[in-house]
């Protein structure tokens, strides 16, 4: 119970904060409301569950064996990054749209999205070696399912008084810039760990 719980902490506390994932579902529900995260959270989910589970059956073991594997996945991921942020930079002022996305192929972005996230992956790589003798995968699936649906709907809830802020005047310019600026951060980063 005490490695579940560990587990738990860590994973919340790794998946709470602004990331590729949160930062994607922020963006949705900003530009089309709370609803249209469903697709894209339940695309997440399913990617997170698959890196679990093959992390869990020694892919972990395999990507530290074999470092050309991690670095090109770091690689690949920064650079769909460095994509989003040009999006991003460009995309002027956001607008709230009013037209629903089609369901599958937004859960087929997200997987994508979140299978060529490294954090994610670096996260997984690095615990599930410490917790996968003494664990069950259904249960960590689990945990990691229920939890991101909590945040899922924080950064959904969130989104709400942000909407009635970036309809005015140029705030929602700043506001894609500055997520613009983050993914660029954030892909600084995954290259440079």
């Amino acid at each position: 119970m005490e490695t579940y719980l560990l587990f738990a902490v860590t994973w919340f506390a790794a998946a709470a904060t602004p990331g590729g994932d949160t930062m994607l579902l922020l963006g949705k529900s900003l530009a089309n409301g709370w609803k249209s995260t469903i697709p894209y959270s339940l695309g997440i989910i399913i990617a997170k569950v698959g890196m679990i589970t093959l992390t869990y059956l020694g892919v972990a073991t395999l990507m530290l064996q074999a470092p050309i594997a991690f670095s090109i996945l770091k690689y690949v991921g920064a650079t769909f990054l460095l994509w989003q942020a040009w999006r991003m930079w460009r995309a002027g002022r956001a607008e709230v749209k009013t037209r629903n996305e089609p369901f599958w192929p937004a859960v087929g972005t997200a997987i994508l999205y979140g299978a060529a996230n490294p954090q994610p992956w670096m996260f997984y790589i690095s615990v599930m070696p410490q917790v996968s003798g003494k664990t069950e995968l259904w249960i960590l699936n689990a945990i990691v399912t229920v939890g991101f649906i909590g945040i899922t709907a924080f950064y959904a809830g969130l989104a709400v008084p942000i909407r009635r802020w970036m309809l005015q005047g140029n705030n929602g310019v700043w506001l894609n810039r500055a997520v613009a600026i983050l993914f660029v951060i954030l892909a600084i980063t995954f290259i440079v760990r």
